[in-house]
């Protein structure tokens, strides 16, 4: 012994325990001799069951052992009181005391209004007993014997898993597996280490993490229980190093069971937890004596942090400012680990074992869970675990920050475009939005993709993880579809379903203003999603999928390996007229929101993003499409946009609730002189049904009677003569002309419409012309031609080919008459007569033909 003293301590003094000390230090140096290691053992032992073994401590500590009163009573030398870690609690206690009362000061410094009070004198600790504490408790990690109720409580364990040195490195996780008892003794001495005040307290934690300690924490941190805040900050991070990340993930396992061992959260917190979480109001003490009740009641633990987390984010009644910092602080680091959420660890253990057993890595176990608990099976086998996992990602949804694989792989995105949102302290979940409105974005990862999608895919099964959608939209969910449950899909239809009604149908019943924004937000996130496993597509909108899935495999609407949902609607849109029953009506339910807000869209926006940029920058994003069908514009689109622009035209055809702009222009007229069909569009019985054009079709007939019975406002007149003129481009979107005509034009205007390179405007000049002719021998269709001529007559402006030859003079010899009078045509027709002029020629035939198949309609004006 003399010679390893010799070797070791040979500076060291006899006496007064110093030499034990600074053995104790060497303990695991491969000089020391194994009988020597033994007797150290112990004698460590020894001192662990009676604390006045420790002469360091009992010298250079007396002063605050009687303060604060941590000196056990004579005879009672067996019991718990004497182990050396119920003393050297106290005295943590004390400084825990001493510090809180400190900072309870400080901050009533601060607070001008803060009530007068006084304070107590408390015991200062002296450096000295400081320094002996911290040896103490050094020593205490380092041998397992010191702690006396390890021995006996985890004596299984230190047999089958711990190493014959002796030491407190329990491999918790490779999951290994501990009784209850031995995982409550465990936590009992790392709270005695106390490493949250100190990290140096544990040797091996320091020795794993020196690099980082030393470099990028020694300038970040300004304490020592700021490194291990550091250390955490960097635990995802590309230098934290293997054995590092293990120590570091092993300490917060115990610290994330008692809310006490993190200090500046318990300084920050202490009143509040002890009122609002049923804290221990001490420190050191395990119990809480209960009003009424004679026996002391555990110190709930975990339950305390998980209090002090709901009320983190409770605004309705928030915690002080700085309480609220340190719980989120707090929970951001211990997030990537469901180990260090004891909740969920607790009661997902099974859960864990059955979906995530399977190259899976530590942090990715929550992603796992969350990939499967909103399922019916996984609710009914793991309720309680699904319980816990739901209340996690709720506070996910409101704090983005908790997902720190998210936060890490979307860090670019982040910076580049949505760090207003992030530096927040709650984002309310809008930084997920953020990142979903720029997943085209160049700094957008793979990874990050992947992250976001998972996110959104948990949202759209339940709509209460989207936090701004759910406190935006709660009310009226529960007023108006609490019958589809959880299903967002069918919620954000039902929603839509309203917002339509009230706009175009004038129902009274509307949403509030802050829910059809949170609608539009999470309508378009539905539109984008594309999930790297096409399995998840169905998450989307689930009843759309189901009841479309035939028509989608026909019409291969998922052919393109990253096909995103609104292109799968897109697809279904094209083929609109094959498709089943059951899915028209969903598709058309879709079809019916985007037509009245352009916004909802996304495959309009993002087509014709340039365009609408180039053509029509002032126009409110609601309307662009009536921008876009400009007759002067859409010939100017590029191909893709052009193509979604024909797509939308047509679809208009179909239905009047598909064009807002004529039910808002005629809602008189429509009621007036086409009761019944009017009576029939707002019947809630066809609202999932497409009816065709019956109000069109109806007040086109009154447009052109040209008869004092029928008055037509401005704005209808407006609105009837843009439809004709549309036709007038694409014949497709006059749906009875097209229909009655369809096998003439392959007969009558093929060589045509090749000659002007396949334009569609040129099939109906064709038509005409055979038409004015008498070439058209199929009934219906010569029908349908004489309707339009007849619509002609009411505008020169309705007749492109005729306007283009006659507008020079029509401008000339018509300047007075209205456009809209069909007297300006035979004003034109009589003037033009008294030119005997070649260069009137063509123009007085056209007019001449028009008239003459229209004569019927002619002779009523007379």
């Amino acid at each position: 012994m003399i010679s390893i003293w010799i070797e070791f301590c040979s500076e060291i003094n006899a006496g007064e325990g110093k030499v034990f000390q600074c053995l104790m230090q060497h303990k695991e140096d491969k000089r020391m001799q194994p009988e020597c290691a033994r007797i150290l053992a112990e004698r460590a032992g020894m001192m662990g069951r009676d604390f006045r073994l420790a002469h360091p401590l009992l010298k250079q500590c007396d002063k605050e052992l009687q303060a604060y009163r941590c000196i056990p009573q004579p005879g009672f030398e067996k019991s718990l009181q004497f182990h050396l870690s119920w003393v050297v609690l106290c005295l943590e206690n004390g400084i825990h005391f001493y510090n809180q009362q400190e900072h309870e000061r400080q901050q009533a410094a601060k607070d001008e209004n803060a009530p007068k009070k006084q304070w107590p004198n408390l015991v200062v600790f002296s450096d000295e007993c400081k320094h002996e504490m911290f040896s103490h408790r050094q020593m205490m990690v380092q041998e397992f014997r010191m702690g006396p109720e390890v021995v006996m409580n985890c004596a299984t364990e230190i047999d089958k898993y711990c190493s014959p040195k002796g030491d407190l490195e329990t491999e918790e996780t490779n999951k290994k597996t501990l009784t209850q008892q031995c995982r409550n003794a465990l936590q009992h001495l790392v709270k005695v280490a106390d490493i949250g005040s100190n990290y140096q307290v544990d040797k091996v934690l320091y020795a794993s993490c020196k690099e980082l300690i030393e470099g990028k924490c020694k300038q970040d941190a300004v304490s020592e229980a700021n490194t291990l805040t550091c250390l955490m900050k960097n635990l995802d991070e590309a230098d934290m190093t293997d054995d590092c990340e293990q120590r570091l993930v092993e300490v917060q396992y115990f610290m994330a069971r008692d809310w006490s061992l993190d200090p500046q959260l318990y300084e920050a917190c202490h009143q509040e937890a002890v009122d609002r979480c049923s804290a221990v109001s001490e420190w050191h003490k395990g119990a809480n004596q209960l009003s009424g009740q004679s026996n002391q009641v555990v110190d709930p633990g975990p339950q305390v942090l998980a209090c002090l987390y709901r009320a983190g984010y409770d605004e309705e009644k928030p915690l002080k400012a700085e309480c609220a910092q340190n719980v989120r602080r707090v929970l951001y680091e211990r997030a990537s680990r469901v180990n260090m959420l004891p909740d969920v660890e607790e009661n997902c253990r099974q859960a864990l074992s059955e979906y995530c057993s399977q190259n899976v890595q530590p942090t990715e176990e929550m992603d796992c869970l969350q990939e499967h608990f909103e399922t019916e099976e996984f609710k009914r086998r793991h309720p309680k675990c699904y319980t816990e996992v739901e209340k996690f990602t709720k506070m996910e949804s409101k704090d983005t920050k908790l997902n720190r694989l998210l936060s890490r792989a979307c860090r670019p995105v982040i910076n580049a475009y949505c760090s207003q949102y992030i530096n927040q302290e709650i984002d309310h979940g809008d930084v997920l939005t953020c990142l979903s409105e720029h997943r085209e974005a160049e700094e957008m990862g793979p990874k990050c993709r992947t992250y976001v999608n998972h996110f959104e895919l948990i949202s759209l099964r339940d709509y209460h993880f989207n936090f701004r959608f759910t406190q935006a939209c709660t009310d009226d969910i529960k007023a108006n579809c609490a019958q589809f449950g959880q299903d967002k899909g069918a919620i954000i239809r039902c929603l839509s379903n309203i917002v339509f009604e009230h706009r175009i149908l004038g129902i009274d019943k509307d949403l509030s203003k802050d829910c059809k924004k949170q609608l539009r937000v999470a309508y378009l996130e539905q539109e984008q999603v594309d999930f790297d496993d096409k399995e998840h597509m169905n998450d989307a909108d689930p009843s759309l999928m189901g009841k479309c899935s035939t028509d989608i495999k026909r019409f291969q609407c998922m052919k393109e390996p990253n096909t995103r949902f609104e292109q799968i609607v897109e697809c279904l849109r094209i083929n609109f007229d094959q498709l089943v029953p059951d899915c028209k009506a969903l598709i058309f339910a879709r079809e019916k929101i985007e037509a009245l807000d352009n916004t909802f869209d996304d495959e309009l926006q993002r087509s014709c993003k340039f365009d609408i940029n180039r053509h029509c920058p002032n126009q409110r994003g609601e309307k662009v499409l009536e921008c876009l069908t400009n007759m002067k514009i859409i010939r100017l689109l590029q191909k893709d946009c052009q193509r979604v622009v024909q797509t939308r035209m047509l679809e208009r055809t179909k239905d009047d609730r598909l064009n807002p702009e004529l039910l808002d222009s005629c809602h008189e007229e429509a009621k007036q002189y086409c009761p019944a069909d009017f009576k029939k569009v707002n019947n809630p019985q066809y609202s999932q049904q497409q009816l065709g054009p019956l109000i069109a079709t109806c007040l086109r007939t009154q447009f052109a009677k040209f008869t004092k019975m029928t008055v037509l406002s401005p704005p209808c007149k407006e609105e009837l003569s843009r439809i004709i003129l549309e036709s007038e481009f694409d014949i497709q979107l006059d749906p009875q002309l097209y229909k009655a005509c369809k096998y003439t034009i392959s007969k009558h205007c093929t060589n045509t419409i090749i000659g002007r390179s396949g334009n569609f405007d040129s099939v109906l000049e064709c038509l005409k012309s055979d038409f004015y002719n008498n070439m058209i021998t199929d009934k219906n269709c010569a029908v349908q031609l004489a309707r339009r001529t007849q619509e002609s007559l009411v505008d020169i402006h309705l007749d492109p080919g005729l306007h283009e030859a006659c507008s020079l003079d029509a401008q000339r010899i018509c300047a007075n008459v209205q456009p809209v009078k069909v007297e300006s045509l035979c004003v034109l027709l009589m003037l033009l007569e008294t030119l005997n002029q070649p260069s009137r020629l063509f123009a007085v035939k056209s007019l001449q033909k028009e008239i003459s198949s229209g004569r019927l309609h002619i002779a009523n004006i007379k």
